[in-house]
């Protein structure tokens, strides 16, 4: 196990301290000082003896380790007192820096939120401006064109109005004939499909049953034929891959015989050259062979006895250390505990600190980021109210264009309906005027000639009653059949007078007057006569 290993200073100055103390360099000396070494009763007495036995280096080497372990102590404590300091300034370094940057930051960013907010007004208005300019633009041509169709429009209309009504009234006609023509073709048409789709589906399905059963009787006799002819190939396939299988089985343990034979022969071979050449080697040098081992047992020989002495001087120092290392250990340990308490405490408080330092950042940020977001939102609702009151003004305009156009529509509509209507009300007053005043003049002409015949009759009655009245007065004289003869013709005379007046439909009054004037005649005839 200690072959090979190299000794550490302190080993080499407790090996050195062991043979100054013995004053014997060889084995045996050793040997034997070590056994008297190790006959103490104690520890304690081991010790007194190792100190009597020379213990001034021994003394000197525990001093200047002292000195040397609590220079590292100090050197410790002070990298650490030190590593304090640097921490700490460095978080408060790190602290002032972080709150300037993060200063810098929002006076940036208010920086730039405000050259954003004035570049947006300005490219806001400037766009407005222009959209403004471009809608009355806009308006404007559209006015002037809508003016400009609507004059053409007019000018059409009144020369197109009479064609489009009868147009209308001609298109309408023939629609309805067209229709009801289209409806009895359709009739016609759709009855011929319906029976056609009818035979269509019938002669479907049962194509469809056929294919059915022709597509199962194939399928069955299919499977029939694949399974007729699947088997024998199955059983033939495994009877193959089995043959072949045995095949390559019998070729692979042929050639795998074969190659070991040939490596064992080879190993065999290239074994007994190796062999007889290292025979050959060992009768040329046994000489050296034996000188060599010679010397290989001395040197194992020394080296047991030096291990021994080294075990032996371990041994004498192991209590020591051991002690030594155990009071090292609970002083570390102490102090670490110790350490560790002071090293919680100011962890503790640093982590306090930067809790509340982050709270109070967090909490200031949140506050800024608060007020931004309130700002954001301020402008937001404002650019969002701008954007309605833009896009209310935009449906303003678009509706009161719509309206307009709408309106212009409508009003032309009136006004070609109204015009529409009082020329057929004219047309038909006029019509009235041309058949009152045909009426008239053919009233006028019926009257005059009522009054011709009237006039006529009236002379023959009045040449008819001058005579009846001269024959009158020779009534006494007269016969029974010239009295019956006399008041037929009165009869006569009265009953188409009153049946023109019914006919002629002259009021009650008038037909009342001219019936007494006729009556008052007849009875100054009949007191003349």
């Amino acid at each position: 196990v200690m072959q090979g290993r190299q000794f550490s200073a302190v080993e080499q100055q407790k090996l050195g301290c062991t043979r100054g103390c013995c004053g014997r360099e060889n084995p045996e000396a050793a040997a034997a000082a070590v056994t008297m070494s190790e006959l103490a009763s104690c520890p304690w007495h081991r010790m007194n003896a190792w100190l009597l036995a020379g213990g001034q280096d021994n003394s000197d080497w525990l001093v200047t380790t002292w000195i040397a372990a609590t220079m590292i102590q100090a050197r410790w404590r002070c990298y650490h007192v030190k590593r304090k300091k640097l921490d700490k300034a460095s978080t408060t370094i790190q602290r002032i820096i972080r709150a300037f940057l993060v200063r810098r930051l929002l006076s940036k960013r208010r920086k730039a939120i405000v050259i954003q907010r004035h570049a947006r007004g300005v490219i806001t208005r400037n766009r407005l401006r222009a959209k403004h300019r471009a809608a009355v633009k806009a308006q404007s041509l559209i006015r002037g064109f809508l003016g400009r169709r609507r004059v053409k429009k007019k000018r059409l209309g009144m020369d197109q109005l009479a064609l489009t009504i009868q147009c209308a009234v001609r298109c309408h006609q023939a629609r309805r004939r067209v229709q009801v023509r289209r409806d009895a073709a359709a009739d016609a048409k759709a009855r011929v499909a319906g029976a056609v789709n009818i035979q269509r589906i019938y002669r479907g399905i049962q194509g469809r049953n056929q294919a059915t059963e022709k597509l199962a009787e194939y399928n069955t006799a299919m499977e029939q034929h694949r399974a007729a002819t699947k088997l024998p190939a199955m059983a033939r396939r495994d009877a193959a891959i089995k043959r072949v299988d045995k095949i390559r089985l019998d070729k692979f343990e042929e050639m795998n015989k074969a190659a070991t034979t040939i490596r064992k022969l080879w190993k065999g071979k290239k074994t007994r050259r190796k062999y007889q050449q290292l025979m050959e080697e060992f009768a040329r040098h046994v000489d050296n062979v034996i000188t060599i081992q010679r010397y290989a047992r001395g040197f194992l020989v020394r080296l047991r006895m030096w291990r021994q002495a080294v075990r032996a001087e371990e041994e004498l120092w192991a209590s020591l250390e051991i002690q030594r290392v155990w009071r090292g250990y609970l002083g570390r340990v102490k102090w670490e505990a110790k350490y560790e308490e002071v090293w919680q405490k100011e962890m503790a408080a640093a982590m306090i600190e930067r809790n509340i330092r982050g709270w109070l950042a967090r909490a200031k940020v949140g506050r800024i980021r608060r007020r931004i977001a309130r700002a954001e939102f301020e402008r937001a609702r404002k650019r969002f109210r701008a954007a309605q009151r833009i896009q209310a003004l935009v449906r303003g305009v678009l509706v009161r264009i719509r309206f307009v156009r709408r309106y212009a529509r409508a009003r032309t509509a009136a006004v070609r309906i109204q015009r529409v209507a009082r020329g057929h009300a004219l047309r038909k007053r006029l019509w009235h005027q041309v058949k009152a005043q045909k009426a008239t003049y053919i009233e006028a002409h019926a009257r005059g000639f009522l009054v011709k015949r009237r006039r006529l009759h009236l002379m023959l009655s009045l040449t008819k009653t001058t005579s009846m009245i001269w024959n009158f007065k020779h009534f006494d004289e007269a016969t029974p059949a010239v009295h019956l003869q006399c008041c037929r013709f009165v009869l006569m005379q009265r009953c188409p007078f009153q049946c023109r007046l019914n006919i002629e439909k002259f009021p009650r009054i008038t037909r009342v007057m001219r019936i007494q004037r006729v009556w008052r005649f007849s009875l100054w005839c009949n007191s003349a006569a």
